[in-house]
């Protein structure tokens, strides 16, 4: 049997939902910003502008303003020189088409498919970093008892010289690691010749953002870890590491951006802050997103012996695959002997 209250409390629900509208939600539209990665660097590679889009959540993906612009680089008192455009948003200037050098000043032009121009402020190259000497340290990053594969890392320790005047660089890495394969029975065919191959491994900071100064410092040389490589075998491993000297203009940028992704985290944190770059819209002297940076580069070559690490690790095993099919970006030349020579 149905209680008064329950017919009442059914009424009530009745006289409400008929009194509801369904309203139609309309997204607020966002003004796209334009988003700049640039540099370019004493190193003799090809140097490379990315522009991407910054937009609300009504074109969330989509690369609006960096595709089909104009894209210079001009040298003060210099050569100005276009960069092609090798993929959407993305531009190169081919190794040796401007040699950049230290002490000279750059500046970024941006002439967008809509007709908007942009310049970057003129940057100088500063004086390049000298590294005194550099090792890789075997490290236990667990309990001084626990020794497993997952505990253990190489750090790239260098040697720093010091100068007068402040500096100010970020470090980038690469490696080449010495990777095997193992095969099981292979019933078509013998099995491979070469279970031994080099695997090149780009960007092995992961991500990390590490920059340095030598403000505060006494004025004797100083150690710093450019990069943690974790230790997946007993195989050589080849350390790539290039230290970017750079203005203290961009130096500052960086150690925003370290700040905020250094962050915690947690629902009543402060809002992030805007972080200017040095690149303005001709017409409304609005700041895109993002910096241009001139880097002075040093590179570091650490070649080290994986052999001795006291550890089991686990080798891949395949059906008569080679080892350059197995691992990606992979090759057979003797990398060893072409970068550890010296």
């Amino acid at each position: 049997m149905i209680r008064t209250w329950q017919i009442l409390l059914i009424a009530n629900a009745i006289s409400i939902s008929s009194c509801l509208e369904l309203t139609d939600f309309e997204t607020p539209l966002h003004n796209q910003e334009l988003v700049v990665d640039g540099f370019v660097s004493t190193k003799n590679e090809p140097h490379y502008v990315k522009l991407t889009t910054l937009a609300g959540i009504d074109a969330l993906g989509n690369n609006l303003l960096g595709q089909n612009a104009h894209v210079e680089i001009q040298e003060v008192n210099g050569p100005r020189v276009i960069l092609g455009e090798i993929s959407p948003g993305r531009y190169q200037l081919e190794a040796g088409a401007l040699v950049v050098e230290e002490g000279k000043s750059y500046q970024l032009h941006i002439r967008l498919q809509n007709g908007d121009t942009y310049s970057s402020s003129v940057e100088t190259v500063p004086k390049p970093i000298n590294v005194v000497s550099s090792e890789a340290v075997l490290k236990n990053i667990a309990d001084e008892d626990v020794l497993s594969p997952d505990s253990l890392v190489h750090n790239i320790e260098m040697e720093i010289e010091n100068i007068d005047d402040n500096h100010f660089f970020i470090t980038q890495s690469d490696g080449w690691a010495k990777v095997k394969l193992g095969f099981v029975s292979c019933k078509t065919r013998p099995p491979p010749s070469r279970d031994l191959c080099w695997q090149f491994r780009e960007s092995i900071d992961r991500g990390a953002l590490n920059i340095q100064s030598n403000i505060g410092l006494s004025r004797e040389n100083y150690k710093i870890t450019s990069v943690t490589i974790p230790v997946d075998s007993r195989l050589t491993y080849i350390g790539l590491v290039d230290i970017n000297a750079m203005p203290s203009s961009s130096y500052e940028y960086w150690r925003l951006i370290k700040e905020q992704l250094d962050r915690p985290g947690g629902l009543f944190d402060a809002p992030f802050r805007p972080i200017t770059g040095n690149i303005l819209n001709e017409s409304t002297n609005i700041s895109a997103l993002g910096f241009f940076h001139t880097y002075a580069t040093t590179s570091e070559i650490v070649c080290y012996d994986r052999s001795e690490v006291n550890a089991v690790f686990e080798t891949p095993w395949s059906a008569c695959i080679r080892c350059v099919e197995w691992y990606p970006n992979s090759t057979w030349d003797n990398i060893d002997e072409i970068l550890c020579s010296n």
